[in-house]
């Protein structure tokens, strides 16, 4: 199995100049084989999609409608994310939504764009890549009064297999601040990763180990202590153990049983003595749904059980959840269109009284296109409305 390393294709807005950059971050920052549309459950090549949540109050036999604020995404035809802006019910632009994007020829992103409330450009990102595709550079820089300040660098290296063997990081007066060197078998596998700072001096360092099917199977970390995790799988690949260890003690364990189907049925949280916390059992239909989940505490006394139920198409109609003394505390009731979307949702306090409910419509493509919610009383308090422009293929 060949693991490399996940990189940063955008910089976040605050940059990780303290650590390698295997930390991910939401796409476009971040390297994916996903496309922005599966990202956000969108069906279709989505050119535009707009979505506006209103506020409901009701004034005698009157709905009246406020605006809480307008999101706008845009998407070019190969499902790169190009724009997300999100305005206020004025018109303004919201400061934590304004974001735009471009890309290469070959889909890489290679710069990203933020606006305050004013339009005003404040921050972009920029990445460069090889000619095999690699990322070799990234940038953040903050925009005061038109200037340009840059804020963080990272320089990135490969071996001739094409993995990833040095990170380098420089800061907003262009000094170098810390480097990460990686070491891979070869098969690919990501064996160590070690954290110097700007002086050169080891910060950290962080070792893995894999079984022949190329599945990790422990890491081991030094710094200023010494965390180390195990992993341990049957033969068909599943895991069955995690232990986590401090200075060589066990910190605590997970246990994972199957049945034959390959269904988990079993889960168990152990602490430092080995004695379980926590429990959990799982039960499944003939058709593989999960239809019972139960957690017991260390004395094996239940704590909380979940009953579900399907249609004949394998939809969840009906979740039911129980207290520790077999009462039901909650419950789901979800119906369907012949197309699979979910078009309502009433939840219930105990097995009567109804807290709220969801209306849902989509359009041909099986988008969202309305969620209407609904109190305890049947009165309407929310709408949210989607539209769609799509590519032409």
């Amino acid at each position: 199995m060949n693991h490399k390393i996940q990189i940063i294709a955008f910089l976040p807005f605050i940059l990780f100049m303290s650590g390698c950059t295997s930390t991910p971050f939401s796409p476009p920052f971040s390297e994916t084989k996903k496309t922005a549309w599966e990202i956000h459950g969108l069906k279709g090549k989505v050119k535009e999609w707009t979505k506006i949540e209103y506020a409901v109050k009701t004034n005698g036999n009157e709905n009246l409608k406020e605006m809480s604020w307008r999101l706008v995404c845009k998407y070019d035809d190969r499902g790169n994310h190009l724009e997300e802006l999100e305005y206020n019910p004025d018109g303004s632009l919201r400061t934590t939504h304004a974001y735009k994007y471009a890309y290469d020829g070959k889909g890489n992103p290679i710069e990203g764009v933020l606006y305050n409330d004013k339009g005003v450009i404040y921050g972009k990102f920029f990445s460069k890549y090889d000619d095999m595709g690699r990322i070799i550079e990234s940038s953040q820089y903050n925009f005061n009064f038109d200037n340009a300040v840059i804020l963080g660098k990272i320089l990135y290296k490969y071996d001739e297999q094409g993995m990833l063997v040095e990170e380098s990081y420089s800061g907003e007066d262009g000094l170098p601040s810390g480097k990460c060197m990686f070491k891979n078998d070869e098969k690919g596998n990501h064996l160590e990763e070690a954290r110097y700072n700007a002086d050169g001096t080891l910060r950290r360092k962080d070792n893995y180990k894999y079984n022949d099917k190329g599945i990790r199977t422990a890491w081991n970390y030094s710094g200023d202590r010494k965390f180390s995790s195990t992993n341990k799988y049957d033969d068909a690949g599943r895991l069955i153990e995690e232990a986590s260890y401090d200075n060589g003690d066990l910190r605590i364990k997970f246990i994972y049983k199957y049945d034959k189907k390959g269904n988990q049925v079993e889960y168990a949280n152990l602490n430092s003595q080995g004695i379980v916390n926590v429990e959990s059992v799982y039960k499944y239909d003939k058709a593989g749904n999960q239809i019972e989940r139960a957690w017991y505490n260390k004395d094996g006394d239940l704590r909380r059980k979940d009953v579900f139920y399907y249609d004949g198409k394998g939809n969840r109609t009906r979740w039911d959840m129980y207290d520790e003394s077999g009462v039901i505390t909650d419950k789901f009731i979800s119906k369907y269109d012949d197309k699979g979307n979910q078009i309502e949702d009433l939840c219930y306090y105990g097995n009567k009284d109804l807290t709220f409910k969801h209306i849902r419509r989509f359009d041909d493509k099986g988008n969202e296109i309305e969620d209407s919610t609904y109190d305890d009383k049947e009165n309407l308090v929310r709408v949210v409305t989607c539209t769609y422009t799509y590519h032409h293929d």
